[in-house]
C-alpha cells in the first residue's frame, strides 16, 4: 500500500533525527544561514519575552531554544516522535508534542505566536494548516511561515541534484507569494510583510532567493 505524504515525511524524520542537526546544520556555511534566518524570524514577530509561542513543525528545537532564550513560553510540534524527542532534550525548559499541523490539540486563540517553518513545502498544501494556524493564534498574534520560492533561478538545478542523489524523498514542493496572498486572502489572512532567505547575496531581490518568510496576520473585523 502506498504511504501517503505524511507517513513518507513522518518516516524520513525519523529515520533521519538522529544525524538531522550534523547534516542540515552542521558546517559554517549552514551555521552562518540559519542564523541569519532566525534573525528575520526574530525582527517579524519583536520581542517575544512572556510571549506564547507554537513552534510547528519544530524538528530538533531550533527555534524553540532560540525563543526560550528570549524569555518566550514555547510548545513544539513535530509529526516525528523522533525529532521531537531529541527537541525535549535540547530544550528541556519548552513543551514538546507529537502531532499533525492541519489538526493540532491546541485551544482557539492560545498563542500570541506561530512559527511554522520548512514544513508546508513537503506537505505540499498550505490552505488547511494555515486554517488550523489561525484556528490557535490570537486575534492579535503573528504567524510565520516560509516557502520555497518557485522564482527561484537556480531552482531546476535544485531539483536536478535532489533526483541524482535521491536526498529528499518528501520531494519539496515550490511555490509563489500570489499563490499564498490568495489562500490568505480567501480564509481571513493577510500577508503583512516578507523576507528573503537561503543566499546570503544583497544584490538578489527578495523575490528570487531560495526561501521566503512571510510575516501572516488575521484580517481585522470590519
Amino acid at each position: 500500500m502506498k504511504k501517503t505524504r505524511r507517513e513518507t515525511v513522518r518516516t524520513f524524520y525519523d529515520n533521519l533525527a538522529k544525524n538531522y542537526d550534523q547534516n542540515r546544520y552542521g558546517s559554517s556555511k549552514q551555521k552562518k544561514t540559519d542564523e541569519y534566518t532566525k534573525t528575520i524570524v526574530l525582527n517579524l514577530v519583536g520581542d517575544v519575552e512572556h510571549k506564547t509561542m507554537l513552534d510547528c513543525g519544530c524538528g530538533t528545537g531550533r527555534f524553540a531554544d532560540f525563543f526560550v532564550q528570549r524569555g518566550a513560553k514555547v510548545i513544539g510540534l513535530d509529526i516525528s516522535k523522533n525529532m521531537a524527542k531529541i527537541a525535549k532534550r535540547k530544550v528541556p525548559p519548552a513543551e514538546f508534542v507529537i502531532g499533525d499541523v492541519v489538526n493540532t490539540p491546541f485551544k482557539e486563540s492560545q498563542f500570541d505566536i506561530v512559527v511554522c517553518s520548512q514544513v508546508l513545502t513537503h506537505l505540499h498544501e498550505y490552505k488547511k494548516p494555515l486554517l488550523e494556524m489561525k484556528r490557535v493564534i490570537k486575534d492579535n498574534g503573528t504567524i510565520i511561515i516560509d516557502i520555497r520560492n518557485i522564482l527561484w533561478p537556480l531552482r531546476p538545478l535544485q531539483i536536478l541534484k535532489q533526483k541524482i542523489e535521491r536526498k529528499n524523498a518528501y520531494e519539496p514542493h515550490y511555490t509563489h507569494m500570489g499563490n499564498i496572498k490568495k489562500i490568505c486572502t480567501d480564509i481571513g489572512l493577510e500577508i503583512e510583510e516578507f523576507r528573503g532567505t537561503g543566499l546570503l547575496l544583497k544584490i538578489i531581490k527578495y523575490h528570487f532567493t531560495p526561501t521566503l518568510i512571510l510575516k501572516i496576520r488575521k484580517k481585522h473585523k470590519q
